[in-house]
């Protein structure tokens, strides 16, 4: 039983392995890595000369993208655990250790099955989001572009209020026909 954990955990250790490498951001074409101890490490990124060699601050894979890898994964692992059933058909061995292999790599395809099904639901989650925020962003867009054109038409009015009351003002009076200023009312000058 001891040798099953152990074949167990190095299956383990080979699938991460190979996951790791397949998400590696280190790329061969990339070049040699350059001495790390010449650039500082930065808390929040990649060093300085990362992010020079990659053009810039990477950003993380979109979460579409991680359905897609995980879906070719669970594809293979899927065709090696069919090969494996046909191999041991063909075989017939009733070995121990090849039928615990066998149970240890469908429970590790079932649950990369349900780990899919959960990625796939949280992207069809967040596109409903997406949408929904697009929506939001459209219509805030829509009441702001009506606001701005109530504004301008209020603005229009109002000039338009304001040149027929300079207008109005311009005018003259129609009791003063002779366009003279009125005259100014008497005030009795202050006896002595």
């Amino acid at each position: 039983m001891r040798f099953t954990g152990r074949v167990a955990m190095v299956m383990a250790l080979a699938i991460t392995t190979a996951l790791a490498q397949a998400t590696s951001p280190a790329s061969p074409a990339a070049g040699p890595l350059p001495n790390p101890s010449r650039f500082p490490s930065s808390r929040w990124g990649a060093s300085p000369a990362a992010q020079v060699r990659s053009g810039g601050v990477q950003n993380p894979m979109s979460l579409h993208q991680r359905v897609e890898q995980m879906q070719g994964t669970v594809a293979n692992m899927h065709a090696v655990l069919k090969k494996m059933h046909a191999k041991i058909a063909a075989v017939k061995t009733k070995d121990a250790l090849v039928q615990a292999n066998l149970q240890m790599w469908e429970l590790m395809v079932g649950q990369l099955d349900k780990q899919l099904e959960e990625l796939k639901m949280a992207e069809t989650a967040h596109e409903q989001l997406e949408a929904r925020r697009a929506a939001m962003y459209k219509q805030a867009d829509e009441k702001a572009e009506k606001a701005a054109q109530a504004a301008q038409a209020a603005q229009a009015a109002q000039a338009a209020e304001a040149a027929k009351s300079a207008q109005s003002a311009a005018t003259p009076d129609p009791q003063n026909t002779a366009g003279q200023p009125p005259a100014a009312p008497a005030t009795s000058a202050p006896q002595k």
